[in-house]
């Protein structure tokens, strides 16, 4: 899974954009939940799972996430943009020098049509990165 220092500012950032993301009772306790997190988080407590999973719970947070730790160009994925980025990866592979290790992906994924999210390696738990 991913580091508290890499999954932390994504968190908070896209904390900053829940009400926007997602349903406004959905939203509430989504916020409630990752306020909570990140104050753990703060306090020097081992949360980057618990955070990671809470993100990825919910499509439009998922996207969000998965997009700002694979350093891509939020403006893709994000609503509150209203235009999307001229260039998105199509090429992907596992999060891990070396290569796949789940042997799920060892050629990498390619994206096929716009809307294909990246999946996630069902190993690491984490998602495939752009290339």
């Amino acid at each position: 899974m991913y580091k508290l220092e890499d999954i932390l500012p994504v968190a908070r950032a896209i904390r900053q954009r829940i009400d926007q993301l997602l349903e406004p009772v959905v939203a509430e306790k989504a916020i409630y939940d990752l306020d909570k997190l990140i104050t753990r988080a703060e306090l020097g407590k081992a949360v980057a799972d618990e955070i990671f999973e809470l993100l990825n719970h919910y499509e439009a947070t998922r996207q969000e996430m998965i997009a700002r730790l694979a350093g891509e160009n939020t403006r893709a994925f994000s609503t509150l943009a209203g235009e999307e980025s001229s260039f998105i990866p199509s090429k992907y592979v596992c999060p891990v020098q070396g290569g796949c290790r789940c042997r799920r992906y060892p050629n990498g994924w390619e994206r096929r049509r716009i809307e294909d999210e990246p999946p996630i390696c069902p190993k690491l738990k984490r998602p495939l990165v752009a290339v």
